[in-house]
């Protein structure tokens, strides 16, 4: 074999492996985006993904916020929506804490962790928000009510996500753009 014969193998087998990367890459966001059409996104002001876990105590907590968020909002273009990322639930956990805290958002299933890759979520319950064009605005927690786990204040008294969605409402810039999540890690 020539070695221009062998360069032409390498060349080949590099191209192929780096095209079926992009394969790959496109089928995630194609799934992301039959879950979370860019439409849907542009049709919005905003649009507000909660990660989600049905077994981690802070997201059975604060199901009763985010619900409270979504009557909020709901007449506002905001979209919110919930994740529950990876495999490591059972369907009867997630109907248990629909069934059980009601969040009245959608829940979407992401099995293969395609939104956690995409936004890089880190924790349950973390919070991301999108603008119309489908860059992050916000990221981290709902509010300031769970200082370190285990340790929660009487009441939150900061309102991050609240304010995030006020300011984008009132076309203003968002004066805290990401603050750190409290809770379970994504695995």
């Amino acid at each position: 074999m020539s070695v221009s014969n062998l360069f032409f193998i390498i060349f080949f087998a590099f191209c192929s492996i780096y095209a079926c990367k992009q394969q790959v890459d496109n089928k995630q966001n194609n799934s992301i985006e039959l879950y979370l059409p860019l439409s849907e996104v542009n049709a919005n002001k905003a649009t507000v993904l909660f990660f989600l876990s049905p077994t981690c105590p802070l997201c059975i907590d604060y199901a009763l916020t985010i619900s409270e968020l979504q009557k909020e909002f709901q007449s506002e273009k905001i979209n919110m929506k919930g994740i529950f990322s990876g495999s490591d639930y059972t369907e009867e956990e997630k109907q248990t804490y629909l069934q059980t805290y009601q969040p009245l958002i959608p829940i979407i299933n992401d099995t293969a962790n395609l939104f956690v890759k995409k936004y890089k979520a880190t924790i349950t319950p973390e919070v991301i928000v999108v603008n119309q064009n489908g860059n992050i605005v916000y990221r981290g927690a709902i509010d300031n009510w769970v200082m370190e786990l285990g340790r929660r204040k009487p009441k939150a008294t900061k309102f991050y996500l609240k304010d995030a969605i006020r300011s984008i409402l009132e076309e203003k810039n968002i004066a805290v753009s990401e603050t750190n999540p409290i809770g379970c890690l994504i695995e």
